[in-house]
């Protein structure tokens, strides 16, 4: 008989308002879900917060939650159940992951924390931007007052008159 665990995926879609205000209370809820069924987190992540396709539970948005957790595979079905019987979470589909290379690291950049740091770029870009302007003119500036200290000043000359 075949104990060994094997690796899953899987992604919870929680209602918005309890993730955003009790995310630890949730975190726990799933990890006491694996672990009651001698499973083990091995990633557990807020992936994005989309609208929906169509209502469920009468939410329109919804939060997703990615995990990746060991389990022995006469495990699953306990642990899947135990899922759908949680009434934290709306709908939650779990996947086998026997695609994922175990060389290479499972906590890839979500959707949600590419938009963070493409924002966090442009803030910085902009930042730069920002201080390098306020750098030229102020360079600027000080050369304009520079030439305009070594330039003696000479009177306005006088245009000829015509002499009648």
């Amino acid at each position: 008989m075949d104990t060994a665990k094997r690796l899953y995926e899987a992604l919870f879609l929680v209602d918005p308002a309890l993730a955003a205000g009790d995310w630890t209370g949730l975190v726990e809820k799933i990890t006491a879900l694996v672990e009651k069924r001698s499973g083990e987190i091995v990633s557990l992540k807020k992936w994005d917060e989309r609208k929906l396709a169509y209502e469920i539970q009468n939410k329109s948005r919804g939060t997703y939650i990615l995990v990746y957790f060991n389990v022995e595979p006469r495990e699953l079905s306990n642990v899947e159940r135990d899922i759908n019987l949680s009434e934290d979470i709306m709908r939650a589909m779990v996947l086998r992951a026997d695609f994922i290379d175990p060389s290479k690291p499972i906590d890839k950049e979500t959707p949600l924390e590419a938009e963070e740091r493409v924002k966090r770029e442009q803030e910085a870009k902009q930042e730069i931007e920002s201080s390098a302007a306020g750098s030229a003119a102020s360079v600027s500036e000080e050369s304009a007052e520079k030439q305009e200290a070594q330039e003696p000043e000479s009177e306005p000359e006088k245009a000829d008159e015509p002499s009648e």
